[in-house]
Parts: structure tokens; sequence; C-alpha cells
């Protein structure tokens, strides 16, 4: 099950955050995630996310990250 279908609100995501280790199968699920992140403000915690994504070189998602923070 995706992961945007299963959160709802603050509080599952903040349950699955604590509880769950999340898999993504696809760039797209990456960028729903951080999308969900910030819009349950949760920005630095992206921001986190993305530094992680920056040192392993994964700069595939750094162009979809960048226009979620617009």
């Amino acid at each position: 099950m995706n992961l945007v279908e299963i959160v709802k609100s603050k509080e599952e995501l903040e349950n699955i955050l604590l509880s769950t280790k999340v898999i993504f199968e696809s760039k797209d699920e990456l960028l729903q995630f951080f999308e969900m992140l910030l819009k349950y403000g949760y920005k630095e915690s992206a921001i986190s996310y993305f530094e992680e994504l920056i040192l392993n070189n994964d700069y595939d998602i750094i162009e979809g990250f960048n226009s979620l923070l617009r």
C-alpha cells in the first residue's frame, strides 16, 4: 500500500515516522513523502532527509524536491 494512501493526518505521519521503516519504490513516492512532511509542518525533517540524499549523491530527486519548497 502507498504511504500517501495510508497517511491522512499529522498524527498518522508521526506514528509511521516513529515506528516504521519506510521504503520507497519510486522517486514519485519519495516526492510524495516530502510533500507530506511539508504539508504537516515537518520542514526541518524534510530538509534533513534531503541532505541525506545529497550526501548519498542521489541528485535525481533534487529537482523535484526544490519545486516542493516553493
